[in-house]
C-alpha cells in the first residue's frame, strides 16, 4: 500500500500574526508517524549581517517554509526504520553503527549522523511522492550506499545549496533556516528564542523552561526530556534552545559544499550552559558520519499549498456587497503596483460587473499595512491603485480603499498585497448597485434614477426631435 500523507491545520496566535501550525502523517499500521510543523515567513532581510556565531553573519532565506515544531524522536525513528526494512546503512559503515543512548520513546533521538538524518529526510519525501532531498548513489539498506552532492544536469540541481535537490518537499534546515525559525521575532533576531514576557530559566521536565546545565542538570536522572515538555518558543516551536543539539543542513565552513565537508550543530543541549543557546552561539562542527549521545536533529518542508489564489491565474470570484476575507501570510509574488513600496506578497480576487457603476473597493478592517490594484487582465494594464487612505476612511490610514468605474459585464482582476513585505489577514468588501433588475427610466444602467438618467434622456430627446417618435423609445 502506498504510503498517505495527511495534514492537521490548527490556527495559532503569535505576537499578533495569525500563523498555521501542521501534522504530516508518514507510513502505515504500526509504522505510521506523525510530524508537527510551524509555518516560518515574512522578510527578515533587515538582519542580514547580523553575527550568528563565529565568522558566520544570518541571511534571509526569503521564502516561507516550515520548521519541525519538535527534534524527531526515538519513537519517530523507530518506526522509520521499521518502514524500510530494519536496516539503514551505507558508506563509510561507522555513520551508521551508532545506536541511541537515551532510549525512551519520546526523548529526541540521539546517536544520529549526518547521513542517517538525511535518509530519514529522503524516507519522508519518497514515501509521499515527492522527489528526495540527498543525493545517494548504490542500493538503499546495503554498505555501498554512498552519499554524494547533486550536480549540474542532475534534475532539481541548485548551484547556491548543492546539498538540497531543489524539488524536495522535506529537508534538514539550513542554519539560516534555523536561526530565523528559532529567533526571528517579526522585528529583528533576538538573543534567546523566548516568546514576549518569557525569560530564560533552568527546567526540570515539568515546570517548562529549557533543558541546559547550570552548575547542575536539569532533569534527574540528567539527559534529554521528552521533546515538548518545556517552554514553547517565540515561533511554536520546542527545544530550539537545550536539550539536544540538531544538525544544520548546510556546510560549516561557508561555500563548501562537499560530501565530506563537516556541517554545524546548533542549540546547545541538556549538558551545556546556556551561552550555548543564544543566537551569537554557532555550537561546533562535526564530520557528517560522526555519531553523538547528544545530537539529534528535526525537519523542515516547504509550506503547503494552502492559498488558492497567490497568482492572477487562479484569482477567486468575488461578487459585490458580499464581504470576503483571505490572507497573504503563505503568499509569493513581485512588486507590480505603482503606488506601493516592496508589497511583493499577493493574493489575487477577479471581479465581473453586474451594472453599470463606480464601485468602491474596500480594505477597511484588515490587520495590516494593505496595498490595493486593479488590473484589466492578468499581465495586463493598471487600472486603479491604492496603498493608504485618507484619514477617517478606514479604522486605520495603513488599510486600502479606491473607487472604479465599471461597465456591466466587465471583468477586472484585484490584487491585494502588504506594504514593505508585510502579511497578513484580509477582509475586502466591493460596494456597488444593490437592485437585482434595472428600474424605470434608469436610461444608464446604474441600478438607480437620478439626474444622470434625466440627463441623459433629454440629451436623447433633442438628439432625435421626436421626428419620428418611435426612434426615442427603441
Amino acid at each position: 500500500m502506498k504510503n498517505v500523507r495527511m495534514t492537521i491545520w490548527v490556527m495559532v496566535v503569535v505576537l499578533s500574526v495569525v500563523s498555521i501550525a501542521s501534522a504530516d502523517i508518514f507510513g502505515t499500521g504500526g509504522n505510521q508517524l506523525t510530524i508537527d510543523f510551524v509555518n516560518i515567513s515574512g522578510d527578515a532581510s533587515s538582519a542580514n549581517g547580523t553575527n550568528i556565531g563565529g565568522s558566520k553573519t544570518f541571511s534571509d532565506p526569503s521564502s516561507s517554509y516550515r520548521m519541525g515544531t519538535y527534534e524527531i524522536t526515538n519513537d519517530q525513528w523507530g518506526k522509520f526504520i521499521s518502514s524500510v526494512g530494519g536496516t539503514v546503512t551505507g558508506d563509510p559503515s561507522d555513520a551508521y553503527d551508532g545506536s541511541a543512548l537515551y532510549t525512551g520513546t519520546d526523548v529526541p533521538t540521539d546517536n544520529i549522523s549526518w547521513h542517517e538524518g538525511a535518509q530519514f529526510v529522503n524516507y519522508l519525501n519518497t514515501s509521499t511522492g515527492h522527489q528526495a532531498a540527498y543525493k545517494f548513489t548504490g542500493t538503499q539498506g546495503t554498505d555501498n550506499y554512498t552519499l554524494g552532492v547533486w550536480e549540474s544536469g542532475d534534475v532539481g540541481y541548485d548551484s547556491s545549496n548543492p546539498y538540497r535537490n531543489s524539488n524536495a518537499y522535506y529537508f534538514l534546515p539550513t542554519e539560516d533556516e534555523w536561526v530565523k525559525a528559532a529567533f526571528w521575532n517579526g522585528t529583528s533576531l533576538q538573543t534567546h528564542a523566548t516568546k514576549p514576557g518569557d525569560t530564560l530559566y533552568q527546567g526540570n521536565g515539568s515546570n517548562g523552561g529549557w533543558n541546559y546545565y547550570d552548575y547542575e542538570y536539569g532533569t534527574e536522572p540528567y539527559g534529554p526530556w521528552d521533546v515538548g515538555s518545556g517552554s514553547e518558543e517565540i515561533n511554536g516551536t520546542f527545544d530550539m534552545m537545550g536539550n539536544a543539539w540538531e544538525w544544520m543542513e548546510s556546510p560549516y565552513i561557508i561555500g563548501v559544499y562537499l560530501s565530506s565537508s563537516s556541517r554545524g550543530v546548533r542549540g546547545g543541549s541538556y549538558r551545556v550552559s546556556d551561552s550555548a543557546l543564544s543566537l551569537s552561539s554557532r555550537g561546533y562542527f562535526l564530520n557528517p558520519y560522526d555519531e553523538d549521545y547528544d545530537v539529534g536533529f528535526r525537519v523542515a518542508s516547504v509550506p503547503d499549498e494552502i492559498l488558492g489564489n497567490d497568482e492572477c491565474g487562479i484569482a477567486i470570484p468575488v461578487q459585490a456587497n458580499e464581504p470576503y476575507t483571505g490572507s497573504t501570510v503563505w503568499a509569493t509574488g513581485t512588486d507590480i503596483s505603482s503606488c506601493a513600496d516592496k508589497d511583493t506578497n499577493d493574493a489575487w480576487h477577479s471581479f465581473t460587473a453586474n451594472f453599470n457603476y463606480e464601485y468602491t473597493i474596500s480594505l477597511c478592517g484588515s490587520d495590516f499595512d494593505t496595498t490595493l490594484t486593479v488590473f484589466d487582465e492578468c499581465g495586463g494594464t493598471e487600472l486603479a491603485c491604492n496603498d493608504d487612505t485618507d484619514p477617517g476612511v478606514c479604522p486605520s490610514e495603513l488599510q486600502s480603499q479606491l473607487t472604479l468605474v465599471l461597465e456591466k459585464g466587465e471583468t477586472c482582476f484585484i490584487r491585494i498585497a502588504g506594504s514593505k513585505y508585510q502579511t497578513g489577514d484580509y477582509t475586502m468588501t466591493i460596494v456597488g448597485p444593490i437592485c437585482t433588475e434595472y428600474p424605470v427610466m434608469d436610461f444608464n444602467n446604474d441600478c438607480r434614477v437620478d439626474f444622470q438618467d434625466l440627463a441623459e434622456f433629454s440629451a436623447s430627446w433633442l438628439e432625435c426631435n421626436l421626428d419620428p417618435p418611435e426612434v426615442c423609445w427603441e
